[in-house]
């Protein structure tokens, strides 16, 4: 008879107004209580900052009951006992930060992800993401000034407004995530969850990231507009 893994210890995260937030039931101790994009009370524990060693990065395909919100990535982040399981949207800031700076990570070292929600010159809130390991600011490896073939993004007019298109962007960071950075994941994390075990996901886990999807929020904009940093502003 075959042994299999029915049940994980993975925590399901996605990012709300500057925070990562974990879907949990009503009178869970330190949970917060909003109201949903859809009118549903939800309550949710609110984190700003995850720490532990990066598993895993893929990118996934849109949620079925709502294919219009695009694909997301998903960050594995293993600290002790649990993994941490990060959604950011595939067009969102936080993670064009996150993959900017996977060329200038240690990934035989923990990494401490921080979240941020900041008030722009427009008055516009915005969503913010910053890597830090061994106390330092990892900084993006692909900027404006030192792109390292990264592609810029291409500006398409549609009704006379600008519209940023950033897919060949897309394209060329999810191949440095294959042929890169996976790679190099594999050889420090030989013996992690994600490198060796492919689990059977139990109904009630399939239940929970369903819930966590459908508080993902659809891109408000094609793209990041190209005169806007990658870095945080501080």
């Amino acid at each position: 008879m075959g042994a299999t893994r029915e049940e994980t210890n993975k925590i399901y995260l996605t990012t709300f107004q500057g925070l990562m937030v974990r879907k949990v039931p009503k009178g869970t101790p330190d949970s917060k209580m909003r109201i949903n994009k859809l009118g549903d009370e939800v309550h949710e524990l609110q984190f700003d900052t995850l720490s532990g060693y990066l598993d895993d990065i893929r990118l996934e395909e849109p949620p079925e009951k709502n294919p219009e919100y695009g694909k997301s990535w998903c960050i594995v982040i293993e600290d002790g006992d649990e993994v941490l399981e990060l959604k950011l949207g595939a067009k969102g800031r936080e993670a064009s930060a996150f993959l900017s700076r996977l060329p200038n990570m240690d990934f035989s070292k923990p990494v401490k992800v921080k979240t941020y929600w900041i008030q722009g010159e427009d008055k516009i809130y915005r969503g913010f993401l910053a890597i830090h390991q061994n106390g330092e600011k990892v900084l993006p490896f692909y900027t404006k000034e030192e792109p390292h073939g990264c592609p810029d993004l291409e500006v398409k007019v549609v009704d006379g407004e600008n519209h940023y298109d950033g897919s060949k962007r897309r394209d060329f960071l999810l191949r440095v995530v294959n042929e890169a950075v996976l790679p190099k994941i594999r050889a420090e994390r030989p013996l992690s969850e994600s490198a060796t075990i492919e689990p059977v996901v139990a109904d009630a886990v399939k239940e929970a990231i369903s819930d966590a999807e459908e508080d993902i929020q659809p891109p408000t904009a094609d793209d990041i507009p190209p005169d806007e940093d990658l870095d945080l502003p501080f």
